[in-house]
């Protein structure tokens, strides 16, 4: 039986010969028509500069240690790999290159879902990421796999807030209210100075607002770090609570120095004459002062604080840059005329196997028959 079957094979040799060449003839024609298609591509780096710097940990730290989600180990080079599809980055180079008169859709979702095909992306163990793009014009796919690393650096600079830029904010806002409230005491004493011709405090007080300048600074800034280790860590943390034990202590110091400088400005001879305006007066001058210094602290920090958020911004380190590729990707024209002789020879040669098992017998013989009237003569009336 066996040999039998080679024995048939053998006769249909030039058949499946002649057949297989006409399939890679087919193959030919089919990779000369299909459009040629390029692919660009970009390697870029997520930045280290900044790990472990400063007590603030930047974004690129907390993203360079490796992240645990649902069991699988996370790097930064594939948290920069996913970015790349996101839809946030396809939008803005859909509308920047107007890639809608490319890629034809009806309705914009569909025209994301076909730009995010084009793109690849791969990230290796060494924290490296290749951004590729695929298209039929080389020079639109090395200029759409640059835009994708600078919708990238985009993106980080944009979206990711950092501790670093939490603190700015947080400090802009607090500057902001001190300088509001020096620019009113500034006036009011300047009113008070003009209308009732009073100086500025005497020497015997000076050491007391010294001293008392020197509480609400510390004041002002211990509960500075308590309003934002409360935002950041929650009320009932270990750092909340202790910064709220020390502002209870600087509080009570804090009144006890307010207390002694009116006690010793009742007591001064310039000002008994009008007793209630020199308690304005002292009260204008101490506050002044207070937000004076506080000022000129918050003025410093929030310096510091713009110097952090610019180093603790996670940024791209691009490795190299697309360029225009001269070899196309597809089609693989040798691979496409091999993969149709291979396809034609496996199913010509398995549909001669199965013709040769139906003929052995009377029913094989009926149901070829069957099926030549079937293929061959469709239309028939019988």
């Amino acid at each position: 039986m066996q040999m039998n079957l080679l024995q048939f094979l053998a006769k249909q040799r030039r058949k499946i010969f002649i057949g297989t060449l006409l399939a890679g003839m087919i193959g030919v024609i089919f990779s000369l028509v299909t459009p040629s298609k390029y692919r660009a591509t970009s390697c870029i780096m997520p930045s280290m500069d900044m790990i472990g710097a400063g007590s603030l940990q930047s974004a690129g730290a907390a993203m360079n240690m490796l992240q645990f989600l649902g069991g699988l180990a996370v790097t930064p080079a594939d948290i920069y790999a996913e970015f790349a599809t996101n839809r946030a980055i396809i939008s803005n180079l859909i509308d920047r290159f107007r890639l809608d008169t490319v890629y034809k859709a009806k309705y914009r979702d569909v025209l994301i879902k076909n730009v995010s095909k084009h793109i690849e992306t791969k990230a290796t163990t060494s924290g490296l990421v290749y951004i590729s793009y695929k298209d039929k014009s080389p020079e639109r796919a090395a200029m759409l796999a640059n835009a994708l690393v600078d919708e990238l650096d985009r993106l980080n600079r944009e979206i990711i807030i950092t501790k670093g830029k939490k603190l700015r904010i947080f400090l802009g806002n607090r500057l902001k209210e001190i300088e509001d409230s020096m620019n009113l005491y500034q006036d009011s004493l300047a009113y008070y100075q003009k209308k009732y011709g009073i100086l500025d405090l005497q020497a015997s007080i000076q050491s007391i607002v010294r001293n008392w300048q020197d509480i609400e600074t510390t004041y002002f800034k211990t509960k500075l770090q308590y309003e934002f280790a409360r935002k950041e860590q929650g009320p009932n943390s270990r750092v909340t609570k202790n910064l709220s034990n020390k502002l209870d202590v600087l509080t009570r110091e804090k009144m006890r120095l307010w207390n002694m400088a009116f006690d010793t400005v009742a007591n001064l001879p310039a000002l008994k004459k009008l007793p209630e305006i020199g308690v304005k007066y002292v009260r204008i001058q101490l506050m002044l002062e207070k937000y004076t210094e506080i000022y000129k602290f918050l003025t410093t920090e929030y310096e510091k604080a713009k110097i952090m958020e610019k180093q603790d911004t996670p940024t791209l380190q691009v490795i190299f840059k697309a360029t225009v590729p001269e070899m196309r990707y597809w089609p693989q024209r040798k691979l496409i005329v091999l993969l149709f002789m291979i396809v034609f020879f496996f199913t010509y040669t398995t549909l001669l196997v199965i013709h040769y098992a139906l003929s052995q017998s009377p029913e094989g013989e009926k149901t070829i028959n069957l099926l030549k009237k079937i293929f061959l003569n469709p239309l028939g009336k019988n």
